[in-house]
């Protein structure tokens, strides 16, 4: 029973991906996710960009990968994968309730949020820092928030923010956002967010119980932004025990060729927690099917 061809590793899109593919091919599959299937997604209020899907909720988008992943018959392990042991003929894999065994394995994690790594982040996580807009945004409706970041999430959460702040605070460290134009010409049109340009983060001030102020360093000079809220939005990391078991870039992003054939043999990789440029939805699905059917032709 806890026997299959392939095990995937994290339910995102790439895992998801990949698990429709390989079950249509005839292989037995397995998804172990930790927490919920959709990863990132799950914290997108609304996806633009993934075609026929028009404009859609990262929940619904999630699910809707979800359901068709199961109709074809893949199977979702809700447990964290601690540890894997690989033989010439199967990986073991590790988890806190049993052990599985599997042909082949497709390392999909994803990434876990960056952090500031400043004074304050740690003290005052869930008292005000936070990493994700849509889970937490409710908390400060009428309220002064800061986000820092300058990419597409940064900047959608500060839009998203807007709708329910009463001032939004975005930073960034660069005169320039990273995020795509249609992106920050959203928003532009938002008349509550003051965008606070090359300004690095020095620390998170506090009473003791709740945020009070981010102070950044702004040209050289440090400042007070009183917000009752920061979230933090400095795109991933790879994050993972299993990845002393692959080669890894200087960033700790797993190296593959072109079929998602890692270091190691029958350890394959998917999504964002792979070395690449570009990292969407649609490039996550993208590297789990072709994961998928790389092992398929194996």
């Amino acid at each position: 029973m806890n026997n299959y061809d392939i095990a995937i590793i994290g339910a995102g899109p790439a895992g998801m991906s990949a698990a429709i593919y390989a079950a249509r091919s005839g292989k037995s599959v397995a998804i172990f996710e930790r927490t919920y299937a959709g990863g990132q997604m799950l914290t997108t209020e609304s996806v633009e960009n993934y075609p026929a899907a028009g404009k859609i909720s990262g929940w619904d988008l999630s699910e809707n990968m979800k359901k068709q992943a199961e109709a074809t018959g893949a199977t979702f392990i809700q447990a964290e994968v601690a540890d894997i042991k690989i033989d010439s003929d199967a990986v073991t894999l590790i988890t806190s309730a049993a052990e599985y065994k599997a042909g082949y394995v497709i390392m999909a994690m994803g990434t876990e949020r960056a952090k500031l790594n400043i004074a304050g982040e740690e003290q005052y996580g869930g008292k005000g820092v936070s990493k994700c807009a849509t889970c937490d945004g409710a908390f400060f409706r009428g309220a002064n928030v800061a986000v820092v970041g300058g990419g597409n999430t940064a900047v959608e959460e500060a839009a998203y923010l807007a709708r329910l702040c009463d001032k939004v605070y975005i930073v960034h460290r660069r005169d320039v956002f990273r995020a795509s134009a249609s992106e920050v010409a959203k928003l532009d049109g938002c008349d509550n967010v003051v965008k606070v340009m090359n300004a690095k983060p020095v620390s998170i001030e506090g009473d003791g119980n709740r945020v009070t102020a981010l102070i950044v360093d702004k040209d050289g000079e440090n400042s007070v932004i009183d917000v009752s809220g920061v979230f933090v939005s400095i795109g991933g990391r790879p994050n993972s025990p299993l990845l002393k078991y692959v080669e890894t870039d200087k960033d700790g992003y797993i190296i593959t060729d072109a079929d998602m054939r890692t270091s190691q043999p029958r350890i394959y990789a998917a999504g964002d927690i792979i070395s690449k440029r570009v990292r969407q939805i649609v490039t996550a699905c993208s590297d789990g099917a072709i994961a998928a059917e790389s092992i398929c032709r194996s």
